[in-house]
């Protein structure tokens, strides 16, 4: 990985962080725009640079930084939301993985969508053991889907959406790019 992609990358840590600060709580887990940049990172950094953006993000929020949509820190592994974090790193992987076969909408969409199903099975195991192994309480399956699911569904599919056709303008234009850094003339590709 050459300097280009970490700085593409960490592009994607603030973009994160003011996604979660446009918040609703609705129960346990706010509605946010985390999930469309998370997407978005997949796809136009392609699977490792946009996993690694996922990754500073997180680790910038338990080390004491505020950038989720709750706060920060250490502590934060004992959320019910924690889940939801984590599993943007395997969903900024998977999008860019399947985004990388072929540009297209068609393509893009289903990568988003693979990307969502990955936050949302992974956010929901993660809630259901914070709720019964942390604050004690025993949620059914249908509880976890209505706490931690289904409430996001119209949201994550409108703005993982727009979301893919930005991307799709992003790369079919290439309007945005990086400045060359000194000593880095590396050939400047969209992802890993």
């Amino acid at each position: 990985m050459n300097t280009g992609q970490l700085m593409r990358a960490a592009i994607f840590i603030p973009l994160m962080a003011a996604g979660a600060m446009l918040k609703v709580w609705i129960g346990p887990v706010p509605v946010t725009f985390q999930t469309v940049f998370c997407v978005m990172a997949g796809l136009l950094l392609g699977p490792k640079s946009g996993a690694l953006a996922m990754t500073g993000y997180l680790a910038l929020g338990l080390v004491g930084v505020p950038v989720f949509a709750g706060g920060g820190g250490i502590g934060y592994v004992m959320k019910p939301t924690f889940g939801y974090l984590v599993a943007f790193i395997p969903a900024a992987w998977v999008a860019g993985m399947l985004g990388k076969r072929k540009t297209g909408f068609g393509n893009y969409l289903s990568a988003g969508l693979s990307a969502l199903f990955f936050i949302y099975f992974i956010g929901a195991l993660w809630l259901n053991y914070s709720l019964i192994y942390i604050q004690n309480l025993n949620p059914t399956p249908a509880e976890i889907l209505s706490m931690g699911v289904l409430p996001f569904v119209a949201q994550d599919l409108l703005t993982v959406t727009a979301g893919v056709l930005v991307a799709l303008r992003i790369k079919n234009t290439g309007r945005i790019h990086l400045p060359e850094l000194p000593g880095n003339r590396a050939r400047r590709t969209g992802g890993d």
